[in-house]
């Protein structure tokens, strides 16, 4: 009986002695307070030091990793190539050596041919290629730079240094190149050339002219000829480059024009024909010319420029016969020779 009424003195008096919480106070705390995981589970939100309900339901526990399993690493990112970002600038071109030497080669070779164009008649230096040039034509008796003959084979007057002037030394070697084959005696046949002859040497003449002025081998303003495109000056270059020394091409290129012009000439003989009609027919050449050089397949084969530089044919012949005469030149011999 004691004991329990000591019992319930000390429970009366613990809220007056100890400052406590009554008891009905404390339960009634207890039940109103939850975690907030507990209050709402689906948010999955654990409170510091509280253990996660999910972690106890057998539903919400993480499968066992297998023995052994490690974690696969990240793959770097690779997007696609039409995502991929894009310079504006193209990317640099890097030069190949093989490329820069058949360059350099070509423009050594362009630099030597345009000297041999620009190089002036000399009689001390090139009286030689005259004489040759009366010796394979035979005029007879002894070699005399100024003669009658030089007019026979097309030159303007008895000196034919004086016509040199415009294509210099260049201009003889081609007409010597020319003769020594045999050109002259094909295209100079009395035949072919009933109403008018054929001028020669004025025509050779004329035609280098017109293939320096094309392929661009004589100074800016030189000539009134239009120059070629870079990529048939790349053809000639490296064609050139293959045939030397054995066969120079613009020697080539120049006795097939040549030839081909004395054939148009031949072509247009009927009455009424003077030298005097001349220059157009040099005007068809040269336009000739510059369509056949354009027009060859690249890279260039031999055979097929020559073939295209001889193709001016009765076509051309026609068109000159029934073309206009009345802005033929008129003033003087240096006109229709295209000097």
């Amino acid at each position: 009986a004691c004991a329990a009424l000591l019992c319930t003195f000390c429970t009366a008096a613990q809220p007056a002695c100890w400052g406590a919480k009554p008891l009905a106070r404390v339960q009634t705390e207890k039940m109103s307070y939850q975690p907030l995981a507990l209050a709402s589970p689906g948010l999955g939100y654990v409170p510091f030091g509280a253990s996660s309900p999910l972690a106890a339901s057998p539903l919400g526990a993480s499968p066992a990793k297998k023995a052994g399993s490690a974690r696969r690493p990240l793959r770097p990112h690779n997007p696609p190539a039409s995502l991929r970002w894009r310079s504006k600038k193209p990317a640099p071109r890097v030069a190949r050596p093989a490329d820069d030497q058949r360059e350099a080669s070509n423009q050594r070779l362009l630099r030597e041919l345009r000297d041999d164009a620009a190089e002036q008649y000399e009689p001390s230096r090139h009286e030689r290629l005259l004489r040759s040039i009366w010796e394979r034509q035979r005029f007879g008796g002894e070699f005399r730079s100024v003669s009658p003959c030089w007019v026979t084979l097309g030159f303007q007057c008895e000196d034919p240094a004086r016509d040199l002037r415009g294509c210099g030394a260049l201009g003889l070697r081609q007409l010597l190149f020319f003769v020594e084959r045999g050109g002259s005696a094909e295209v100079l046949a009395a035949a072919k050339f009933s109403h008018a002859p054929f001028p020669l040497a004025a025509a050779s003449l004329s035609v280098t002219l017109a293939l320096c002025s094309h392929l661009q081998l004589l100074p800016d303003g030189a000539s009134s000829q239009p120059l070629c495109a870079a990529p048939t000056l790349r053809c000639f270059l490296r064609l050139a480059a293959e045939l030397r020394p054995e066969a120079p091409l613009l020697d080539l290129l120049h006795a097939e024009l040549l030839r081909s012009l004395g054939e148009l000439w031949a072509e247009m003989q009927t009455a009424g024909l003077t030298l005097m009609h001349f220059p157009e027919a040099l005007r068809h050449t040269h336009a000739h010319m510059a369509e056949s050089l354009a027009g060859a397949a690249v890279p260039w084969q031999l055979s097929d420029v020559l073939q295209r530089l001889r193709g001016l044919g009765r076509d051309a012949a026609d068109a000159v016969e029934h073309g206009a005469m009345a802005d033929l030149c008129s003033g003087g011999v240096l006109s229709w020779i295209g000097l």
